[in-house]
């Protein structure tokens, strides 16, 4: 069952990294650049590409931001940027040493998630920088799962050995494949 559930995570974090042309300037839901780093204000960019999106009329879509997807090595700055109220910031161009702060204008507005397979080097085009913002699945799906005549969950069967061992031998397989649907519903950030 734990082998069923990786493979299908791996199958979708494959879909997400190698999404090519679906995340691109020309669909406006893909930042580059220095600027593209996780931060307040890359999020700020992010957030603006989201909701200037528009539908097939030319309409906005007005979906709110429901998800800030990042690999591991960017879970507790997705965190904070989430969570907390007050962010610290770097006073450029002083010698001060006294901690500066200033509000959070992203706090609650998304729920972080994290997954090594963002950044695990056996999955192609992997990142340790790239992060996403993502929609409600339920308001604009961006990847569908799909399962062979709805079976959620693995097969798991049983059966004798031969004669000649002691015992029992199990299977187990999932039948399921994953693709891309909307691009309206999820920006990504390179992330320099």
């Amino acid at each position: 069952v734990r082998g069923a559930a990786t493979e299908k995570e791996k199958a979708i974090f494959t879909d997400l990294l190698g999404a090519g042309s679906f995340f691109s300037t020309g669909n406006k839901n893909l930042i580059t650049g220095a600027g593209s780093a996780l931060s307040i204000e890359s999020i700020e960019s992010a957030m603006k590409l989201f909701y200037d999106r528009t539908d097939s009329n030319g309409d906005p879509i007005l979906v709110n931001t429901a998800y800030l997807l990042v690999g591991t090595g960017l879970r507790t700055l997705a965190t904070q940027i989430a969570r907390e109220t007050t962010i610290e910031v770097a006073r450029p161009g002083t010698k001060s040493t006294a901690a500066q702060f200033r509000s959070n204008p992203h706090a609650g507005l998304f729920e972080p998630v994290s997954s090594p397979f963002i950044n695990s080097q056996g999955i192609e085009n992997s990142s340790s920088t790239a992060w996403w913002l993502f929609a409600d699945p339920n308001d604009i799906p961006v990847i569908e799962i799909a399962y062979l005549r709805g079976a959620r969950r693995p097969f798991i069967e049983s059966a004798e050995t031969d004669f000649t061992t002691l015992g029992m031998q199990w299977r187990a397989y999932h039948d399921f494949g994953t693709a891309l649907q909307d691009n309206r519903g999820g920006v990504r950030s390179n992330g320099a």
